[in-house]
């Protein structure tokens, strides 16, 4: 059977990466959150939101509030369509806790990978130390993205890779499309997240379950021979 550092595939990094579906809470859907994120984030560092778009909805609202009494300092919001160079160097030299939402999955695979964007998903993790990447974010990161649930996949940022990432599906196994793709591509994956799934992928090939519900996964072609 194969285990979840050779599914979880990413490259070496020096920081957490959180993948969730929506902007997550600290309540009874994610009762270990809070606890982690005391853990892990650098308690001198700045804690950042990188929105995409101009709305902040009310859970983000709510979720920053969360954020800004557990660490007891503000967080900053920052619009990552608009980010100057000035402000990515800044965010590489202040920010513990970097908050990826808001926006379209287009909208972040350009921002985090355009040679002359000055977002890069591996330094955002070096300089950083945890990124939690929420929905249009989240999807951003896999090697492929639905779009359209009805349409051919476009590439993604491929940082996990061989993954088809759904925020918005409860169980991966209900998309015929997605479960035709990745029965035709080596070592693939599809991961949804139900509501209060959360993951967390860490620089030694930690994978771990920061939700009150797991993540759902079914696996591509190739699995079973590993």
């Amino acid at each position: 059977m194969s285990q979840p550092s050779q599914v979880f595939r990413h490259p070496p990094s020096d920081g957490w990466i959180v993948i969730s579906g929506p902007v997550p809470t600290f309540g009874s859907e994610s009762p270990q959150l809070a606890e982690r994120l005391i853990e892990r984030v650098d308690l001198s560092r700045t804690s950042m939101c990188l929105l995409m778009g101009e709305m902040i909805s009310e859970e983000l609202h709510l979720f920053i509030d969360d954020v800004e009494a557990l660490l007891d300092a503000p967080v900053v919001v920052i619009r990552a369509q608009n980010i100057s160079e000035l402000e990515c160097e800044e965010l590489y030299a202040t920010a513990g806790l970097i908050l990826l939402t808001g926006g379209q999955t287009q909208d972040w695979i350009r921002s985090l990978e355009l040679p002359e964007s000055c977002l890069k998903i591996g330094r955002l993790l070096e300089d950083c130390g945890l990124v939690l990447a929420t929905g249009p974010a989240a999807s951003a990161l896999g090697s492929w993205v639905f779009i359209d649930i009805d349409e051919k996949p476009v590439p993604g940022l491929g940082w996990m890779d061989g993954a088809v990432v759904l925020p918005k599906v409860q169980d991966p196994i209900t998309i015929p499309g997605v479960i035709k793709f990745i029965s035709q591509h080596d070592l693939s994956y599809a991961l949804g997240f139900p509501h209060g799934a959360i993951l967390a992928l860490g620089p030694k090939g930690e994978v771990e379950v920061w939700g009150g519900t797991p993540p759902i996964i079914a696996l591509g072609r190739g699995w079973d021979a590993l």
